[in-house]
């Protein structure tokens, strides 16, 4: 938890204001848009590398998208 809360105070030291005028060409977009965790979490291996914190932040294994929003199965209990 403690390096999630370096990687999110580092997106949210950033300027919201953008200054690109073509989607692609702000290197920190991804960042920008962390202050939305559940962006963050999605996409925290290019949010960490985009705010320099490699460092800081223990090695991640992100969950496939499909799987991080993916509802299980609930089993029927015996009754």
């Amino acid at each position: 938890m403690a390096h999630l809360n370096v990687v999110l105070r580092k997106c949210l030291e950033l300027p919201k204001e953008r200054h690109f005028r073509e989607e692609g060409e702000d290197p920190l977009w991804h960042a920008r848009k962390g202050r939305d965790v559940s962006f963050l979490i999605q996409h925290l291996d290019i949010i960490v590398r985009s705010v320099n914190c490699v460092d800081e932040v223990g090695r991640f294994q992100p969950v496939p998208a499909e799987q991080l929003f993916k509802k299980s199965a609930r089993k029927p209990e015996k009754g």
